[in-house]
């Protein structure tokens, strides 16, 4: 059965979206489609958020374990490159998943398509706090509370530091530190008032080793390695929090911009890569699968880094 797919509204932002040094993924700007499968569509009445079918959660929590067996997951950015691995996967949890995205269409019907049940799409900028706050009821009217939040989103605009506009800095900023804190904002009183959960903020490793011509990405990086634990010792103990760092993830992004089809540019980056080779979106997926997870509960505050051991220096 084909997914509903309703166009809503459309104020698009220029730019490239991307999640850290991966694959492309999708913070949006205006609420501009949704797509339903088992959930049903969802629409917006003027600039309110209105569901017009869904699910509720109603099952309890057993504080952060999330035993229900009717689970809610949101990740930003979840219709493309990692972000559409950590989809994949929670749906193969047992997860049903709203997944954001920012201007991709295309790719966000492709996801839709692909997971005919178990997954939502909406537009939404994560960068616009009314925007996020639209989302969040939206979420909440249509599909019920969230046990899992994954802020994957993130923007790239790399610039030598004396060219970096007034604006590049905001909006790097914005998506990538703000954004978090927006949808954490949103999210989190209504995931305490269900019992508790798990928060996965993804970062960057430029959070750790700063690169040239990115002072803005990695500034708003490192924040949220910061933001991560100030927010894990806040929400504890029912919302665990933690950072998922990504090193050098085979996406088609990282292949264009690392040039990876020529064979010296793969060795050099190799040679920096003890496990001599570079990391699968579903070893990013096994990673946040295990911070969401029951073995996970003990674990909150911390950064996980799946690099091959690129950054252990």
């Amino acid at each position: 059965m084909r997914q509903a797919v309703r166009r809503i509204r459309r104020r698009p932002l220029p730019g490239a979206i991307h999640s850290s040094c991966h694959g492309p993924t999708g913070a949006s700007r205006g609420s501009a489609l949704a797509v339903g499968g088992r959930f049903g569509g969802v629409h917006l009445a003027g600039r309110r958020a209105v569901a017009t079918a869904g699910e509720r959660m109603n099952n309890p929590l057993c504080g952060a374990r999330m035993k229900s067996p009717d689970k809610l997951a949101v990740v930003t950015g979840g219709t493309k490159g990692i972000g559409l691995e950590f989809s994949r996967r929670l749906t193969r949890m047992g997860y049903r998943v709203v997944a954001t995205f920012r201007s991709d269409e295309d790719s966000a019907n492709r996801a839709a398509q692909e997971m005919k049940k178990g997954l939502s799409v909406i537009q939404s900028d994560v960068s616009d706090p009314d925007e996020v706050a639209r989302l969040a009821d939206l979420v909440r009217t249509g599909h019920g509370t969230p046990q899992v939040l994954v802020n994957n989103a993130g923007l790239n605009i790399d610039r030598p530091v004396l060219e970096i506009s007034d604006m590049d800095w905001r909006r790097v900023l914005d998506t990538n530190l703000s954004g978090p804190f927006y949808m954490t904002r949103a999210f989190a009183p209504h995931m305490l008032e269900a019992g508790g959960g798990s928060i996965v903020n993804i970062g960057a490793t430029t959070a750790i080793r700063p690169r040239l011509n990115g002072a803005n990405y990695c500034s708003s990086k490192a924040g949220l390695l910061h933001l991560t634990k100030c927010l894990a010792m806040e929400l504890a103990p029912s919302i665990r929090v933690n950072c998922l760092i990504p090193g050098m993830i085979d996406t088609e992004e990282m292949r264009t911009r690392f040039r990876l089809a020529e064979p010296e540019h793969m060795n050099s980056l190799l040679d920096e890569i003890p496990q001599r080779r570079i990391g699968s979106t579903d070893e990013m997926a096994d990673a946040l699968e295990f911070l969401v997870s029951a073995g996970a509960t003990y674990v909150t505050g911390q950064k996980l880094i799946v690099d091959g051991g690129q950054f252990m220096w």
